[in-house]
């Protein structure tokens, strides 16, 4: 299976072996699809996207369901960048306005706000947790 998000607010589930047709295509964004990420533990079967509109998003492969579509005042700028923590229990977001957000992917609330006062300059483009 491959992955794709767009511009457009979409994200689309690809079966390479099909060639050109998609096999799903999930479209809960209203503006662009900055970043998408298997969940690390979930054996391949559910996906994160994260988008422009200031949300972010659960899906499951196999069905193309979004089991969650997540919105919080604590984010105030556009989703730049985002990251699943390899225990799948966090999220990493950056946001355009240079600011982070960690979020506690269970409760689907923001447990920490980064770089709010002090932080980039410019949009967070890219972001990546660790152990």
């Amino acid at each position: 299976v491959v992955l794709t998000a767009s511009s457009d607010g979409s994200a689309k589930v690809w079966n390479p072996s099909a060639q050109s047709t998609a096999l799903r295509t999930i479209a809960v964004h209203s503006a662009a699809v900055t970043a998408l990420q298997v969940h690390p533990v979930s054996n391949g079967s559910y996906f994160m996207t994260a988008s422009e509109d200031h949300t972010w998003a659960f899906h499951n492969i196999e069905s193309g369901a979004t089991l969650a579509h997540v919105r919080s005042p604590k984010v105030a700028s556009a989703i730049s960048s985002a990251h699943l923590h390899p225990d799948s229990l966090l999220m990493a977001s950056g946001c355009s306005d240079g600011s982070v957000a960690i979020w506690d992917i269970r409760n689907q609330t923001v447990a920490a706000a980064l770089g709010t006062v002090g932080g980039h300059v410019g949009g967070v483009r890219s972001i990546r947790c660790s152990e």
